[in-house]
């Protein structure tokens, strides 16, 4: 039963594979396997006979964590078996036997006579696998030759004790050792199930501690498709957080992993059967395509897997998986990794690697199985905070077995939530910025301190408000700060004078903290709806003032912190991009993969480190970026500006662009607007931007007076700062220009090392019902 986030109780009995011999397929995965049929037998395994054919044996997969595993199976004793001596109980040169290896332990089921009606009688090994033998129908003919035939029941219980399947595989294989081969007498098997059996009783009663996560939906249940980029859906529910990186990878909001629906692989413009699901050549046949998923592979693909997890190739609007990358999860609280599934290596072998709270770091390699395969890796190790699976080729990751701790506190990582539109400059939190401090949580209330980034220095007017812990006082505790000179960046802010803590409420587990502010100019823009607060004083906001939200000129965030948590627990690092080298003992080609990866890191990341930011609702959608990364130094960054809208395809006389004027703080320190008038297709300048805080804003504006490229969705005028178009004449037209802002980061990313720094993520959220001027 696939899971989809969701808890799970113990379960005491699981059935886990079932043989019935009916159907074309009915002998895959069974080596030296043959069939027989009989209406009194219906189609079976068989029949053998110890001088006619080769014993048969199959390899099942197993959870390595189950207590016991029960192997249950019909025994045909077809024809003339028989015991020469009625006083002896164990085989020799002259008794009719059967024998079962598990993992190759040898379980003797005893001697058969086709005169005796056996009954029913049990026996064990010595690593402890009991057995019993029960007789289902008395001696008589049934078919085949003229002798006696019968029906037997076999049940064989393998403890987790014996060792015999810590590895998740249990082979079981049939032996016939019998003094006349076939027609004389022959043996038949049939209706093999396999059960993985679980002692509940010390299971504790309100703490379903165990989920399979298969990606189909989020943890608050919401269905997911080939549509969502995913990083903080389960984190809600289960404190896992997933990453993706990889040189050429893409995600709208960094480092976002992305779901990848098997049972539609070969969507118009990105077909990719190699990730298909089940593979074509199986008994209920799917959409994957390759030798080694078929049925009888060793890595077989036959039962579907619904959504997968990939590193995205490209910004392409379908998915598709990039050659080589890694996908991470985090957990807020050490838990237990059992067993971790991938689809697709067919290219280089690599590993997963285990990080666990003491430091320890074990790596746990898999095999280039081929296209469309399916492998498992078993891992059963307790204590992880983080899991990385490296792809060196393409590839995916279809399903994680994780148990969780039951009351164990957990790490405080804040939220932030996103929105359809962004703030223009960005989120309040980044990969290296926590705004916010938790210094207490409980059940109820949450105490904690707030500061702004660096980059946001310019803040003169804040607003924050949350649910009141006094609710005699109010709904919402309101607090304001306004002042010309702006407040310091990278300081608590002040509740009052020498206090510097807030407290809010706890709802449904979370303190929910809005915050929204400007610094009275354009800089800060983000048009969205809020809901108003009913604040103290009067239920008035802020005092005798409605809150006065111009989106042109203020940002809305908000964040959910994390009640009954403890704040000494350290969440796990963020996975940096490129963390794909590391020297581990017996891994020798470490070093040259951290040399390579060093001299390609820099040229990557120019990839990477240019993101568009949302500020106006342009009608010219941008597939690429105008601008590329020449050079980076970590106090400026060289770009290439290039015309990419118009007569890129079709050339001609009318393939020039109005304009282009490009706004930046220049190589000077300055503040700087240039504009590049009539514009072919490809280079137009190149700019070099100063730094701040690691990043630096790039503001381009475009007009074209011959064709409808550019305007607004809402077909509202433009305004293009006068700095960039006073010594141009006319601007133009206004309802035919766009703007397009960019963040570059400043030193190459994917050469950065790792270091300890809470992200804080979000999901998608547009629920808001009113707009406030």
């Amino acid at each position: 039963t696939k899971l989809s986030g969701n808890m799970i109780t113990c379960t005491p009995e699981r059935e886990i594979a079932l043989d019935t011999f009916e159907g074309p397929s009915a002998l895959d995965n069974w080596v030296n396997g043959a069939s027989n049929n009989h209406s009194n037998f219906t189609t079976f395994l068989g029949r053998f006979a110890n001088e006619t054919s080769a014993s048969p044996f199959k390899i099942y997969d197993v959870p390595a964590d189950a207590d016991n595993i029960c192997v249950e199976l019909d025994f045909y004793e077809i024809d003339a078996w028989e015991r020469s001596n009625k006083h002896i109980i164990h085989c020799g040169d002259t008794n009719d036997c059967v024998f079962m290896y598990v993992d190759g332990e040898k379980v003797n089921l005893g001697i058969f006579d086709d005169d005796l009606d056996e009954g029913s009688y049990d026996g064990s090994t010595a690593n402890g696998v009991y057995w019993i033998v029960e007789s289902l129908t008395p001696p008589r003919d049934m078919g085949f030759g003229k002798a006696n035939d019968q029906k037997h029941k076999i049940k064989v219980t393998i403890p987790k004790s014996s060792g015999l399947f810590d590895d998740g595989k249990l082979k079981v294989e049939l032996e016939t050792l019998v003094t006349a081969g076939a027609p004389h007498l022959s043996s038949g098997w049939d209706n093999i199930r396999l059960t993985a059996l679980k002692d509940c009783s010390n299971e504790p009663d309100e703490c379903p501690n165990c989920v399979v996560l298969d990606f189909e939906t989020a943890g608050d249940g919401t269905a997911l498709t080939s549509l969502n980029y995913v990083r903080d859906e389960w984190y809600h529910a289960y404190g896992i957080r997933v990453f993706a990186t990889g040189p050429g990878a893409f995600s709208p909001d960094g480092n976002q992993a992305r779901i990848f629906d098997t049972t539609n692989p070969a969507t118009t413009g990105n077909s990719d059967p190699d990730l298909g699901s089940p593979n074509v050549d199986c008994p209920t046949p799917g959409s994957g395509v390759g030798l080694n998923g078929a049925q009888g592979s060793e890595y077989s693909n036959c039962v579907g897997l619904g959504n997968v997890l990939i590193v995205q190739e490209a910004n392409k609007e379908l998915p598709a998986d990039n050659v080589g990358g890694n996908i991470t999860l985090t957990f807020a609280n050490p838990v237990k990794i059992e067993q971790v599934g991938l689809l697709d290596i067919d290219e280089l072998p690599e590993a997963i690697y285990i990080y666990q709270k003491d430091g320890t770091v074990t790596s746990f390699p898999y095999v280039v199985a081929g296209h469309n395969s399916l492998q498992r890796i078993v891992i059963n190790l307790f204590d992880v905070v983080r899991m990385e699976t490296i792809f060196k080729g393409s590839g995916a990751m279809t399903d994680v077995g994780i148990c969780f701790t039951c009351n164990e506190p957990t790490g405080c990582l804040p939220m932030e939530e996103k929105f359809e539109d962004e703030c223009s400059m960005g989120q309040f939190s980044d990969d290296t910025f926590d705004p916010f401090e938790i210094v207490s949580s409980s059940d109820d209330e949450v105490t904690f301190k707030v500061k702004h980034r660096p980059s946001f220095y310019s803040l003169s007017n804040i607003e924050m408000w949350y649910v009141n812990p006094d609710e005699a006082q109010s709904k919402h505790y309101c607090w304001e700060y306004e002042s010309s000179t702006g407040q310091l960046p990278n300081m608590p802010y002040t509740k009052s004078v020498g206090v510097d803590e807030f407290k809010a409420k706890c709802e449904d587990g979370w303190a929910k903290i809005s915050i929204a502010a400007g610094d009275g100019s354009t800089t800060f823009q983000r048009q969205i709806d809020i809901e108003e607060p009913y604040c103290q004083n009067n239920g008035n906001l802020f005092g005798d003032d409605m809150l006065q939200y111009n989106g042109l000129k203020r940002c809305y965030w908000e964040f959910l912190l994390p009640c009954n948590c403890d704040p000494s627990v350290d969440p796990p690092e963020i996975p940096v991009a490129h963390t794909t080298t590391r020297l581990l003992e017996g891994a020798a080609d470490g070093a040259q993969d951290l040399l390579d990866a060093a001299g390609k890191c820099a040229d990557e990341s120019k990839e990477v480190d240019i993101k568009r930011v949302q500020v106006d609702k342009c009608t010219a959608t941008v597939d690429e970026s105008p601008l590329k990364i020449l050079s980076q130094d970590k106090n400026t960054v060289e770009l290439s500006l290039s015309q990419i809208w118009k007569g890129c395809n079709e050339g001609g006389a009318n393939s020039k662009l109005s304009w282009i004027a490009a706004d930046y703080v220049g190589a000077d320190g300055e503040l700087a607007c240039t504009m590049f008038n009539d514009l072919e297709c490809g280079l137009a300048s190149t700019l070099t931007a100063t730094c701040q805080d690691g990043t630096t804003v790039v503001d381009l504006y475009t007009y074209d007076s011959e064709s409808d490229i550019f305007g607004q969705t809402d077909e509202a005028p433009l305004v293009v700062p006068l700095a960039c178009i006073g010594g141009a004449g006319s601007s133009g037209d206004a309802t035919k220009k766009c703007h397009y802002r960019y963040v570059i980061q400043c030193e190459p990313s994917l050469c950065v090392s790792p270091k300890p720094a809470r992200r804080l993520g979000g999901k998608d959220k547009s629920f808001w019902s009113s707009f406030f001027y």
